[in-house]
């Protein structure tokens, strides 16, 4: 109640979407809280200048947040901006549509976090075991769900290096 009272009395005094962020990032903010700034600032995927000491943008904080609903996770995920969707594939509780979207990224960078989220299911580890990105093949070799199957594949990998973490890997003999 009282990070509501401070958001109010932020955005009444033109703090916008600053107040916003203050309290996602504050990590308190319940559902309802949540929904009522998503309200206000229904534009999530539109960059803007936040002035405020920790300068996290609004849509890294939304995807970040526990109570974000499935929706604006979605639509997060088809951010322009990197760095908002690589937030995403850092989530335990990562919806299974959104990571087979985000296992087809355009950013090797949103694709190789996304290949250390434990939570994968085998078909975003098979995408991602054929990544053009050795980054990403090493981080499936080195999965603890990665099969017996990935690991045979990713042990004959054309860099040594994927190739011996698959073959090492703890999986690889089943």
């Amino acid at each position: 109640e009282l990070l509501a009272d401070i958001y109010s009395q932020l955005r009444s005094n033109d703090y916008g979407l600053t107040a916003g962020c203050i309290v996602l990032e504050s990590g308190r903010a319940n559902s309802e809280l949540l929904r009522r700034v998503i309200e206000d600032f229904p534009d999530i995927n539109e960059e803007r200048d936040v002035d405020y000491p920790g300068k996290t943008s609004y849509g890294v904080l939304l995807a970040q947040h526990q109570d974000t609903p499935l929706e604006v996770l979605g639509l997060l995920s088809e951010s322009p901006y990197y760095l908002v969707r690589e937030r995403l594939a850092m989530r335990a509780d990562l919806p299974k549509n959104i990571a087979e979207r985000l296992a087809r990224d355009e950013s090797r960078f949103v694709r190789q976090v996304l290949a250390s989220n434990p939570n994968l299911s085998a078909e975003e580890l098979q995408v991602l075991a054929t990544d053009t990105e050795p980054a990403v093949r090493l981080k499936v070799a080195i999965h603890p769900c990665a099969s017996a199957q990935l690991l045979r594949l990713l042990g004959q990998d054309a860099l040594a290096i994927v190739a011996m973490s698959a073959q090492s890997a703890p999986g690889s003999l089943a």
